[in-house]
């Protein structure tokens, strides 16, 4: 598989208090896929144990180079969170447009909800996103 650099992160979806569930979200790696197509993988982290669950769980992102706005992707999650063995989940997208690894390519946050206890939330709209940085291991020679 040809890798691709490591786009900008995107950003990390957090709780902004006790009683309001979140997620974080990572952009962690960009492949090609085959075909002219390449997969974007998120890494989602739901918090401690004895966070609420999240179901249903639905991110849209934007990728803009430069300024311009380029592909769309959706990330659907069915549940993150609510227990230890829960806690982490992936998510990952394909298509055309993902190929990019110009050094102006960031991912928008243009939405996320989720369902709580039956209620679905934004979790825009609630204030739960920072800013979040990936940072691989690094590789050296012996």
């Amino acid at each position: 598989m040809k890798k691709l650099s490591y786009l900008p992160l995107l950003g990390t979806l957090l709780c902004s208090n006790s009683q309001a569930a979140g997620i974080e979200i990572r952009h962690v790696n960009t492949v090609f896929a085959n075909m002219g197509q390449c997969t974007a993988e998120f890494f989602l982290d739901a918090g401690p144990p004895g966070e609420e669950e999240l179901t249903d769980v639905q991110i849209t992102l934007d990728l803009r180079t430069g300024g311009k706005k380029g592909t769309s992707l959706s990330l659907e999650i069915p549940s993150v969170g609510g227990s230890t063995a829960n806690r982490y989940q992936t998510a990952s997208d394909t298509g055309e447009g993902l190929c990019n690894d110009e050094p102006t390519t960031v991912f928008i946050l243009r939405s996320a909800t989720a369902v709580v206890n039956g209620k679905r939330i934004d979790l825009l709209k609630t204030k739960s996103v920072f800013i979040g940085h990936f940072k691989p291991t690094p590789i050296k020679f012996k």
